[in-house]
């Protein structure tokens, strides 16, 4: 009898940032690891993707700053169909600016400018924690 040994589904991360630069930044230290990336230049976009495919997204990658709503409000509302959805909020903001956007208290938080290595960490743990 024939073992096949399927490749198990590649994790797909959801990343929404308005800057096309971080987008394609964040694409490329992606690309050699074994992650499916959608990306969304705005809340808008990130809601419809997000309405049609949360079954199939495994985390989010989310700007603080965002056009219209920020990126914790869109959390909120992401966190309003599954209050379990694993997020990962990027920033330029400084610090002392920070508080203003409301990030929830111990989420997990990249500041931009970030090493790779610290980006694959935490979508890595990120990951470890969800529940199959």
């Amino acid at each position: 009898m024939l073992q096949t040994t399927e490749k198990p589904r590649p994790k797909t991360i959801l990343l929404i940032d308005d800057d096309r630069g971080v987008r394609t930044a964040i694409s490329q230290a992606l690309q050699k690891q074994d992650y499916e990336l959608i990306e969304a230049a705005s809340p808008e976009a990130a809601a419809m993707i997000w309405s049609k495919q949360q079954s199939e997204i495994n985390l989010i990658l989310l700007d603080v700053m965002l056009p219209g709503l920020s990126g914790p409000e869109l959390a909120n509302e992401i966190r309003e169909q599954n209050p379990n959805a694993p997020i990962i909020y990027i920033t330029g903001i400084g610090k002392e600016k920070l508080s203003k956007f409301n990030v929830p208290t111990g989420a997990r938080l990249l500041h931009k400018p970030f090493a790779v290595s610290e980006l694959r960490e935490m979508i890595a743990s990120a990951l470890s924690e969800v529940v199959a």
